[in-house]
This record gives C-alpha cells, structure tokens and sequence, in this order.
C-alpha cells in the first residue's frame, strides 16, 4: 500500500515539548493565521483540510507509564525469568514489554510498560479531538492514538480535488527508553482498506513523520 502511494514524511512534531500548553498555542495559531487562508470551506470544514501528524516530540516523556522492576527479585531461583526478559528486550526492543538500561557503570535496570503505556500521546491525541473533533464518517477518519484499540491512522478525503491523504503514526513504540520509528501494521492495513473502499480512482497520498529504516 505504501509502495503504491505518494510519501511525505517531513511532517510532525508539532510542539517540542508535547505539553498541553504547546497544543494549546498550536490550536490558537492555526485558527487565528491559517484557517483563513483556506477558501472554499465552511468553517467547520476547514480544520479537516489540515493533515496533522505526531513526531517523536509529540510523544510525552513525562507520562507515567513505567514499572520498574526489581532485578534482584528476578534473579531469584535459576534467574531465567530476568534471562527471559533482558533476551527479549535486546531482541527486538522495539516490541518488548521491557526496556533494558544499562548505566555507564554497568548496571541494569528493568522498565515494564504499564497498561496506560498509550498515555505518553494524550496530549497530542488532545490536540487532535480538539481540532478535528468527531469523525465524519467515510471522507474523514481522525487519529485515537489513546483508543482500545488504539487507531494508528487517519483519513481526508477530497473527493472534489481527486485526492484522499492518509495520516500514520510513526511513534507507535517511540519513547524514552526507545527513540526509534516505526508504523503499526494494523494501521496500514486498515487505511489501504479505506482507500480502495472510500478513495478509489483518487490520488492517495500518506503523510507520516519519521524515515523509515526498518523496511516498513
């Protein structure tokens, strides 16, 4: 799908800092100097012509969303269960449920997602509902970077210009302890899905933050 497409991922990081205070400049900014710019929409429209995407700076590192393990506690018994963890974490740190820092002195330290690892982009996801507000059905599908299960993806559709522009969320697992980039697949599932629905015959265009090295 993304091979298929125009790619644009010099979009994103729209505050430095994600905070709440940021959005809120953010969101004051585009309604007072940039939606009057847009001309032949109602304004209820006109935030939907803007295609906001999160960078790894919307990604709130404050959150609480961390469980330190005790390493002493793991290496109780035959020590398989800090083993198992510290194998997983080094294999694939993208996806494991813990992330492994080492100190410059040589120790380790264990850091277990919380069920509310989501919660670093509620902020962003805050600026979002604030913006697009609800969905809109078939031309316009917002972000729920915070949803059960989250929606990793969003979706305008310009069906009068020919062109629908699909939004991705390259920080999916981007946090603190892991600064990488990479997109859900689900999401990209589900967006192809949307366009060969919703977008046939129209020029599909994604727009994501980060390059991708990983192949995806």
């Amino acid at each position: 799908f993304l091979k298929g497409i125009l790619q644009d991922h010099r979009n994103g990081d729209l505050t430095q800092d994600a905070s709440s205070a940021s959005y809120a400049q953010l969101h004051d900014f585009l309604r007072r100097r940039v939606f009057p710019l847009i001309d032949g929409a109602a304004d209820a429209e006109k935030p939907r012509r803007v295609v906001a995407v999160p960078g790894n700076h919307d990604v709130d590192w404050r959150a609480d969303v961390w469980a330190q393990r005790s390493v002493r506690e793991l290496l109780k018994g035959d020590g398989s269960a800090l083993r198992d963890l510290l194998r997983a974490a080094r294999r694939n740190p993208r996806d494991a449920r813990c992330r492994v820092v080492e100190s410059p002195l040589g120790h380790v330290e264990l850091f277990e997602k919380k069920a509310n690892y989501a919660d670093r982009l509620a902020h962003v996801q805050g600026f979002f509902d604030a913006l697009y507000g609800e969905d809109a059905g078939d031309d316009f599908s917002p972000f729920a970077l915070t949803a059960d299960p989250p929606r990793h993806w969003s979706a305008h559709v310009f069906r009068a210009h020919g062109v629908a522009l699909y939004g991705f969320n390259s920080c999916v697992h981007n946090d603190n302890f892991w600064t990488g980039a990479s997109l859900d697949p689900a999401a990209v599932d589900a967006a192809a899905a949307h366009a060969r629905a919703h977008a046939a015959g129209l020029v599909w265009v994604a727009v994501w933050h980060h390059g991708l090295s990983d192949g995806q």
